[in-house]
């Protein structure tokens, strides 16, 4: 993941707060992906 991605995923609310190297653990291993509108992600 990018630099400039990864401060938009740290400007989100649930991971403004988080600590720094736990952040960047968490997201050592990400990549930034799109999915069209519809496509369904989670379903419960």
């Amino acid at each position: 993941m990018r630099d400039s991605e990864k401060q938009i995923v740290r400007a989100l609310p649930l991971f403004s707060g988080m600590v720094e190297a736990n952040f960047e653990a968490m997201l050592a291993g990400s990549f930034l992906q799109r999915f069209p509108a519809s496509v369904v992600l989670f379903s419960e």
